[in-house]
């Protein structure tokens, strides 16, 4: 499936397919307000074919994240790979839900374009792409989001991707290594990641010595 042109295009066009965000301009007050809010839903939800889309977009995500550690993107021409790039990295980055109907995932598709990402960032051809995909302004908000899951300790499965993924990038490039560096928190995150790694290695090894301590190996103490 990784190595079938057609089936990567159609994922592609797939993932922003009708997708758009509304502008953030002032709505004028009084009835013309309550016109274009009509206006807006009737061209969106209010299409009988909304709710099929957006089930094939989740298919689509779906599909990716089971076929992206085989996936060397590196090998199609731009009009293949380049949908497939920009399509994860808008959702990875965007603030709003994707709206699947009926659907057992979480409304956010973040979680599964983290896992597309980080089986992908396992070639080095897919890192290349990854940083050269515009507008590059995006790649700092990517790194903002992937940090933000490193200090989620809650979500261990997650956290662990991101950390994958910041290292492939990192080493993909000098420049993404000192974006990431300079990114609010990066450090700090980071340094906490490896002691929670390490306290757990440790509660493993002596379940009862951490439990002494009258903290499981998960969190931290209130002063530090």
């Amino acid at each position: 499936m990784s190595r079938h042109p057609a089936l990567v295009l159609l994922l592609g066009k797939l993932l922003l397919l009708h997708h758009q965000h509304p502008e953030r301009n002032r709505s004028p007050p009084g009835y013309r307000r309550d016109e274009l809010q009509e206006q807006g839903s009737s061209s969106s939800e209010g299409e009988w074919w909304w709710e099929c889309l957006g089930l094939l977009r989740e298919n689509a995500m779906v599909t990716l994240a089971n076929i992206s550690g085989q996936l060397d993107l590196s090998t199609y021409p731009d009009t293949i790979c380049l949908p497939i790039l920009d399509g994860l990295l808008h959702w990875m980055v965007s603030p709003g839900p994707l709206p699947f109907s009926n659907s057992p995932l979480p409304a956010h598709p973040q979680r599964l374009v983290l896992e597309c990402l980080c089986k992908l960032s396992i070639q080095g051809g897919n890192i290349d792409l990854l940083l050269a995909t515009p507008p590059f302004s995006r790649q700092e908000k990517l790194f903002t989001v992937l940090l933000r899951y490193i200090a989620q300790r809650k979500a261990q499965v997650y956290r662990e991707m991101a950390v994958a993924l910041l290292s492939h990038l990192a080493q993909g490039d000098p420049t993404a290594s000192c974006a990431i560096t300079m990114q609010k928190g990066s450090v700090g995150n980071f340094v906490g990641f490896l002691e929670d790694g390490v306290s757990m290695a440790q509660y493993q090894q002596n379940p009862h010595s951490l439990l002494h301590m009258g903290h499981p190996p998960w969190t931290r103490p209130a002063s530090t």
